[in-house]
């Protein structure tokens, strides 16, 4: 399980018209390296993570990205956290949220330009 040393709000991007938010997370387990987050409300309130990316492959322009997560969420949509630290593992991705969102300024951030 990955627990969150740092979390902060990077953007919003529109993905096939659903409004995400684009977090950067600083794990406190150095070997893992920094993850981009993508985040969007959930109509009854409250938020999921539609996808979670290792962050150096968002080290491109700002349109790079865009494109980029077009595609790769297009691929992924269903199959985030595929990785020996998630799995599928419904516990391991709400224990990520529940940390996710404890950071208070991640959270704030989240209300405002998504919503809740």
């Amino acid at each position: 399980m990955m627990d969150i040393q740092q979390a902060s709000f990077l953007r919003t991007v529109d993905h096939n018209g659903r409004m995400l938010a684009e977090v950067e997370v600083v794990p406190y387990e150095q070997n893992i390296g920094n993850v981009t987050v993508y985040v969007a409300a959930i109509p009854n309130g409250g938020f999921e993570i539609v996808q979670a990316l290792p962050s150096q492959a968002n080290t491109v322009t700002s349109y790079e990205a865009d494109a980029g997560l077009t595609q790769s969420m297009s691929v992924a949509d269903n199959s985030m956290f595929l990785s020996q630290e998630f799995g599928l593992d419904w516990n391991a991705k709400s224990h990520f949220l529940d940390h996710l969102l404890s950071c208070d300024e991640v959270r704030c951030d989240l209300e405002k330009h998504l919503g809740t």
